[in-house]
């Protein structure tokens, strides 16, 4: 994993944090900041000139009527503006205090290995509330990124005239990135992924596919609730008693009752937890950071348990 790390100020127009209170999430103090926001001197100015030239449009147009829609449309957009401020200054607010309950430190540098294939996705990229610091409170806890991350993919479309056009297509994921070097030599790839469902979702996690430049095999475990809810995949050089090792039977009911939504994946020494969507409460993003705990601190165990003199896989 490697962070660039350039510690930053939290973001422009957030309150400091003054305690490591949990906060709720990232809408709690929305009405609070559009409040700060409507006392302020440009507020003011805006909802009462920005009418008046509406007004003044609508007349030159030539009608009452223009005038008084003009009236309704900039009054409406100078609050529509304020409110998508205080809304994102909330939100800043929410991580700023997140970030400090954690004991993690905002980056301005948002940089993430892509070794793994949903950081490697798309045609470009991009985290916001970008954090790092320890996975968890406990001592020598591993350490992590906790961020918003978003791939891009472009979609070409061409009419029957010829003429291309292209749109974006966004993914957004919220991404826990573990640093596990000691994994390296151990596990070369393991894949977690929640399973799609039905017979589609079925297919696709027994069709095989390319990473790494390795042919990939599909698992499966003694667990037929874990086999149905989720495809396990690793390298084809991980020998197959070091996977069962690693899933062992307490793991296996530990993911069955706690990982639902999320998914994870290993390559060289970093290990991405992630669930689909941006999540912006704490109880998620505690429940998140506490899974990637788990799962690192189950890689972790096994190997500190591997016997002298075994050959690394």
């Amino acid at each position: 994993m490697r962070d660039n790390g350039v510690v930053s100020v939290p973001p422009p127009g957030a309150k400091p944090p003054t305690a490591a209170a949990a906060p709720t999430d990232a809408n709690a103090g929305r009405s609070d900041r559009f409040r700060e926001i409507t006392h302020s001197t440009w507020f003011v100015y805006a909802i009462v000139l920005a009418p008046l030239a509406g007004a003044g449009i609508g007349l030159a147009i030539g009608a009452l009527a223009f005038a008084a829609l003009g009236v309704v449309v900039a009054g409406a957009v100078v609050v529509g503006v304020a409110f998508w401020i205080a809304d994102s200054r909330a939100e800043g607010d929410f991580f700023a205090l997140y970030a400090t309950y954690r004991g993690m430190t905002q980056q301005s540098i948002k940089a993430v290995a892509p070794i793994t294939p949903l950081l490697s996705k798309g045609d470009r990229n991009h985290y916001e509330h970008y954090m790092s610091g320890p996975v968890s409170k406990q001592v020598a806890s591993p350490q992590c990124v906790l961020a918003h991350y978003t791939y891009v993919t472009v979609e070409r479309n061409t009419d029957s005239s010829g003429h291309t056009s292209s749109s974006d297509a966004k993914h957004p994921f919220t991404v826990c990135v573990v640093a596990v070097e000691q994994t390296v030599g151990f596990y070369h790839a393991i894949d977690l992924i929640e399973s799609a469902g039905g017979i589609f979702g079925s297919i696709a996690g027994k069709v095989g596919d390319l990473f790494d430049g390795k042919r990939t095999r599909q698992v499966e475990l003694e667990s037929a609730e874990l086999t149905d809810r989720f495809h396990l995949k690793v390298s084809s050089q991980i020998d197959e008693v070091r996977v069962r090792e690693l899933f062992s039977p307490q793991f296996i009911v530990w993911l069955t009752q706690n990982f639902d939504g999320m998914n994870f994946e290993l390559r060289g020494g970093q290990l991405v937890v992630y669930v689909k969507g941006h999540l912006e409460d704490s109880a998620s993003l505690d429940r998140l950071l506490d899974g990637s705990d788990v799962v690192a601190a189950r890689m972790l165990e096994e190997i500190a348990e591997e016997p002298p003199g075994r050959v690394h896989q």
